[in-house]
């Protein structure tokens, strides 16, 4: 890409130099064209018109050449802007790539993890099945009852010691809010009894 930009530069500059040279050798044309037509009365006219027609030539042969460097210019132009858009493309897919890559290295960690929880899903399957008739049976019934019930207790045992709990805040917090009262009115008392004796 570097070297393809580097060869559109260079070629600037040279439609550039080709560009100044073709107006040096229009300048030179004129001034030729000026020189001959003073030789023309001392030369003969045909060497006349053929150092003209070469002159010609010449001018022609360089906007020619002038042409096509400005398509080449413009060609490799185009083609530097489709690079550039393809090389963003191959970046973006070499980053899902790389992606990918990562993705891949994982693979077998995660199908260790796959087969491991399919190895546990089948235990778990299978004392399922050993204990699911047992369930169906009356003292598998039974159980299920008992497990509910326990759950009940469990729940209200917890509430009664949440309440039992509340309680005794509440009676702490009276004892300490109206203790300091009487300490008050004990200690009013015996100021005053000092003040007697």
């Amino acid at each position: 890409m570097l070297q393809l930009n580097n060869r559109v530069h260079e070629q600037g500059e040279s439609i550039l130099a080709l560009a100044r040279s073709v107006e040096d050798v229009g300048s030179r044309q004129r001034l030729a064209v000026d020189t001959l037509l003073e030789k023309a009365g001392d030369d003969k006219p045909a060497a006349f018109v053929e150092r003209y027609a070469k002159t010609a030539k010449a001018r022609d042969e360089a906007q020619r050449q002038l042409s096509i460097q400005r398509t080449i210019n413009e060609t490799l132009g185009s083609r530097a802007k489709d690079l550039e858009a393809r090389t963003t493309e191959l970046e973006k897919t070499c980053q899902t790539l790389e992606q990918y890559r990562k993705d891949a290295e994982r693979i077998p960690d995660l199908s260790d993890r796959i087969a491991s929880l399919e190895e546990v899903n089948q235990q778990q399957a299978r004392k399922l099945a050993e204990i699911a008739p047992w369930l169906e049976s009356t003292e598998g019934k039974q159980a299920l009852v008992m497990q509910h019930n326990l759950e009940w207790y469990r729940i209200w045992f917890y509430v009664g010691w949440s309440c039992a709990g509340l309680l005794s805040l509440s009676l702490l917090g009276a004892y300490v809010y109206f203790k300091p009262l009487a300490d008050d009115t004990a200690s009013a008392g015996e100021t005053s009894a000092h003040r007697i004796d």
